[in-house]
């Protein structure tokens, strides 16, 4: 059932943004090298194929193909695929150089955390476009607080990040993603196309998008858009609080230093090369 799930997802992304085209093998190629990022511990055959919704041979050849250009490592001994360490040296060196400027983006986020006295985090989107992945985050220091860094990567539809991240697409480009199978991750979890359709776009209305026990019971969020210099989405600073402390006064309180942290954000952003990769790469500082 999971694998009949992941192809639906494969199919709804046959076009990116704006009609964009994808080449099948390059976009499976992608979701492999992005498997393998986010698990130093390294994936087996069996994990990628069904994780990903590619028949075995499909994933085998693939893996085979990345050993062949020294990308991808396997270690014969526990039969599992990593990304060659002299590729994750590569990206750390990288990553280093943009540090100063990393740090600086912490401080804003913990600045933030302070001013609303709750968690918050800035999430990407994954390379598939279905997941946000939580880059950095900032907890609040209070005893009754959400463990955001527990939830490192959430699908897009049921957390405040992701659906303000969709919001920012085309309402015919929206209906096309929501074609695809949605998870419920909790028993509040929204999966209804049509009802998910009427929230983003009133998120999209009002520049803000609100969650409630979707990922996570007992808990609620509430998340504004990153965008570049040129006005596309990048990524979202997301807040999450203890249900009984999300209320609508509290979220209209909060949500002038959220936007001012995501534009200060943006700015920082901009100076970084290859923001999607540095995105995923934070988490090699864990």
């Amino acid at each position: 059932m999971r694998q009949k799930a992941d192809v639906s997802r494969t199919r709804a992304a046959a076009t990116g943004r704006a009609g964009t085209p994808i080449v099948r093998s390059a976009e499976r190629v992608a979701k492999i090298m992005e498997a393998l990022f986010l698990a130093p511990e390294g994936r087996s055959l069996t994990d990628l194929s069904r994780d990903l919704g590619l028949h075995k041979t499909t994933t085998l050849r693939l893996l085979r193909t990345l050993v062949a250009v020294e990308v991808v490592e396997r270690d014969e001994s526990r039969d599992r695929y990593h990304w060659k360490p002299m590729i994750w040296m590569a990206a750390a060196i990288r990553l280093r150089q943009s540090w100063g400027k990393i740090d600086a983006i912490q401080q804003l986020l913990d600045q933030l955390a302070d001013d609303v006295g709750q968690s918050v985090g800035l999430a990407f989107p994954s390379i598939d476009g279905r997941r946000m992945i939580l880059a950095l985050y900032a907890l609040a220091n209070r005893p009754v607080r959400v463990h955001i860094a527990q939830h490192i990567v959430t699908p897009m539809h049921c957390v405040a990040a992701g659906r303000i991240y969709l919001a920012s697409l085309p309402d015919g480009e929206l209906r096309e993603w929501l074609k695809a199978d949605l998870e419920a991750i909790t028993e509040h979890t929204l999966t209804s196309p049509d009802e998910l359709f009427d929230e983003i776009t009133t998120a999209r209305r009002l520049g803000y998008a609100a969650t409630h026990q979707q990922s996570l019971s007992g808990a609620s969020g509430i998340a504004v858009l990153v965008r570049n210099p040129e006005g596309k989405a990048i990524a979202a600073v997301g807040l999450a609080a203890p249900l009984g402390q999300a209320t609508d006064d509290n979220f209209q309180r909060w949500l002038p230093a959220m936007r001012r942290c995501a534009d200060e954000i943006s700015q920082r952003l901009h100076a970084l090369p290859d923001q999607e990769a540095i995105a995923a790469g934070l988490r090699l500082r864990e």
